[in-house]
């Protein structure tokens, strides 16, 4: 074992004739885990982290307004977009993407006004719009009102495309809402000029910046064991080939919001997921 250090009275150790200090440090294990906290207002706040092998993490939580926010950066919490516009910069660039990913769509037969008792506060899955007059009536994410409904029909529209099991409430459609945001391009600037702000937000460098940060092996590596246990959180298959991707995917975020949104609902159960952390004591001298 060793021989073991003079300790002083000061709670420090005498080690080769100087005075150090032991620090016991934590490392995490690649995975994925949810949390949950209790919020001083007294509603309880879910969150959920991404830890890889080597590369930086990625985090998201749900704020006081139902909305998820993505943390890039650990270390500057302050750094924090939209879940959406997050979503946008991984390639699903307008509002109906997203509503394809997180809800059921059907479409529906506007034909009659007496139809429109039964679509009043529904939500649309995409933009309902004439393009050969250049009129909009709707936009995805947007909720169904009557008037709405009439312009649609006095226009010749009678095909609507909606989300199921979708209202005002839900995060997704809250997010949408305060999304600044509406496609790829502004989604990637805008994500450029929170992480790094004060340098010039270009296409080209936000689409490298993003892609070195989770897509790019040489810098960011889930390990077989991170994978194994995010496939195995998110039900996605586990073979030999799928342990092999080392990178995060699309779905991967995907199916880690799903599955928060779902915490919140109380649709799932909180896995503190005690064999994720790994304490190694480490002698920081």
């Amino acid at each position: 074992m060793g021989t073991i250090p003079v300790m002083t009275d000061k709670g420090t150790f005498i080690i080769n004739g100087a005075e150090r200090v032991v620090v016991s440090q934590l490392h995490r294990s690649p995975g994925i885990c949810f949390e949950q906290e209790r919020h001083p207002r007294g509603t309880t706040m879910f969150s959920m982290r991404v830890i890889p092998y080597r590369g930086s993490w990625l985090e998201a939580s749900f704020d006081s307004a139902d909305c998820i926010n993505v943390y890039i950066d650990r270390k500057k919490r302050k750094r924090k977009i939209l879940a959406t516009t997050f979503l946008r910069c991984l390639g699903l660039s307008s509002n109906a993407d997203i509503l394809e990913e997180f809800f059921l769509t059907k479409k529906v037969k506007l034909k009659f006004e007496k139809d429109f008792v039964k679509y009043v506060g529904k939500i649309l899955a995409q933009d309902v719009a004439d393009e050969e007059r250049g009129l909009v009536f709707g936009r995805a994410a947007e909720k169904l009102t009557t008037a709405m409904l009439k312009r649609m029909l006095d226009a010749g529209i009678d095909t609507l495309k909606l989300c199921e099991d979708a209202d005002e409430t839900h995060p997704v459609i809250r997010m949408l809402a305060r999304d600044p945001t509406d496609s790829y391009e502004s989604a990637l600037k805008d994500f450029y000029r929170k992480i790094r702000p004060g340098e010039p937000a270009t296409l080209a460098n936000a689409r490298a910046a993003i892609m070195r940060l989770y897509f790019d092996p040489k810098r960011y590596n889930l390990g077989r064991v991170g994978r194994y246990k995010l496939n195995t959180k998110l039900g996605f298959e586990i073979n030999d080939e799928s342990l092999h991707q080392v990178t995060l995917r699309r779905e991967d975020v995907i199916a880690a919001l799903k599955y928060l949104i779902r915490l919140k609902a109380g649709d799932e159960g909180v896995s503190w997921m005690i064999s994720t952390i790994l304490a190694t004591a480490v002698c920081g001298l």
